[in-house]
């Protein structure tokens, strides 16, 4: 499946001019998804991110206390772009 974090390590690791991932995060501004997809994919983006030991580059709008609770709780060698 396309939405887990082992589709997107082996993505990476096929491709060596890749350094980071996303954008991803949340975006509460508009209401195009469900904040419930979007938690869901931020957390499989950070998953990732922390296998694959590069950055995440995270995207926050109106909905920064729920992106710093989940980027709180995440693993503290998280590296992080905002």
């Amino acid at each position: 499946a396309t939405n887990t974090s082992k589709f997107i390590v082996e993505k990476v690791k096929n491709n060596k001019k890749i350094i980071g991932i996303g954008e991803t995060g949340l975006d509460f501004f508009y209401n195009n998804s469900k904040k419930d997809d979007q938690i869901k994919s931020f957390k499989i983006h950070i998953e990732a991110s922390i296998e694959l030991n590069i950055p995440l580059i995270v995207h926050s709008r109106n909905a920064e206390n729920e992106t710093y609770e989940i980027l709180k709780n995440s693993d503290k060698n998280l590296k992080i772009l905002m």
